[in-house]
């Protein structure tokens, strides 16, 4: 960045510091320029009024004031289109890493007229375009890339409005203090679930049980008479064995040291995808990471304080 494109950043970062929760547009927050089809309006004005002074035409003094009266009236509705609106930051979704985070923003006009045309332009460029109804809100989002994990702030972004004529575009700086949590990206294809529980010595515990009933299978030498599925037995001279499962069979302990061969974001990675296989297949997790331990549990927000710690977690050599 060149020495005048520093200075203009410096002067943006002082106008236009960091605002909590909302923010009203006023004077010296605004700024407008012509737009080429403003420059090409100018021309043609000065074109008009030297020919108007050179051949001394009433009518071409007339057009051209007429005209210059218009633009002047449309410079004016451009700039009031910003002045006054007020924009407050809406608490952001969590994303995962590698999507993009939408900020939400809530515009408000409570000066009694309509604003049209407002757009809100995103660090890349991207624009999303909405209209103000008089003393009423319109919501609108910005969309910024999330490529890692952890917490996202919504960057410096930008206003506008060339409504309603295009001759000009009044524009202001956003500088909301917002927040989106981004989650790992989950691993794409990871292993099998580990199905099990703490044991008492704190290892896992696995498997079978006389809980919930599972199927049936074929009688083995040993089974006890109360196993036994009679009823089949005498329709099918067959004698069927019957198996129940324990609830421990359908619960998933998500232990950090089981993943002990894998870097910090592989094991991270895989975590993720293990709570979203589990929360989508109705299995009861628990979560042990370091610093944070989630016992068994499963639902909406089980699923986002296991991620949110996924999220957070420091990152490999930061010495947090």
């Amino acid at each position: 960045m060149n020495l005048l494109g520093q200075r203009w950043q410096t002067f943006i970062a002082r106008r236009h510091p960091p605002a909590s929760g909302s923010l009203a547009l006023v004077h010296k927050r605004i700024y407008i320029v012509p737009t080429r089809r403003g420059l090409g309006l100018g021309l043609l004005l000065l074109i008009s009024l030297v020919g108007a002074i050179n051949y001394q035409l009433s009518l071409g003094f007339f057009f051209t004031f007429l005209l210059a009266g218009i633009a002047h009236s449309a410079l004016l509705r451009t700039y009031a289109a910003l002045l006054g609106l007020e924009i407050a930051a809406r608490p952001a979704e969590a994303v995962f890493a590698g999507e993009a985070a939408q900020f939400p923003l809530a515009l408000s006009e409570k000066k009694g007229r309509e604003r049209t045309g407002i757009t809100l332009l995103s660090p890349d460029g991207s624009a999303t375009r909405c209209d103000v109804p008089q003393r009423g809100e319109a919501r609108a989002a910005i969309a910024v890339a999330a490529p890692r994990r952890g917490r996202l702030t919504l960057p410096r972004s930008r206003i506008e409005c060339r409504a309603p004529t295009g001759w000009f575009v009044a524009w202001s700086y956003l500088t909301l203090v917002s927040e989106c949590l981004v989650y790992p990206r989950p691993e794409a294809n990871p292993p099998p679930l580990p199905f099990g529980a703490r044991s008492g010595g704190g290892g896992l515990q696995a498997g079978q049980g006389d809980d919930d009933f599972a199927g049936l299978r074929e009688y083995h030498p040993g089974d006890a008479p109360s196993r036994i599925a009679w009823r089949q037995a005498a329709r099918t001279d067959t004698l069927l064995a019957k198996t129940f499962q324990s609830p421990l069979a359908s619960q998933v302990l998500l232990d950090w040291e089981m993943l002990a061969g894998l870097d910090t974001e592989a094991r991270l990675s895989r975590l993720a995808a293990w709570i979203l296989r589990a929360e989508a297949e109705g299995h009861r997790y628990a979560l042990v990471i370091p610093g944070f331990s989630r016992p068994l549990d499963h639902g909406a927000a089980h699923r986002a304080a296991c991620l949110a710690a996924l999220a957070l977690f420091p990152a490999e050599g930061s010495g947090a």
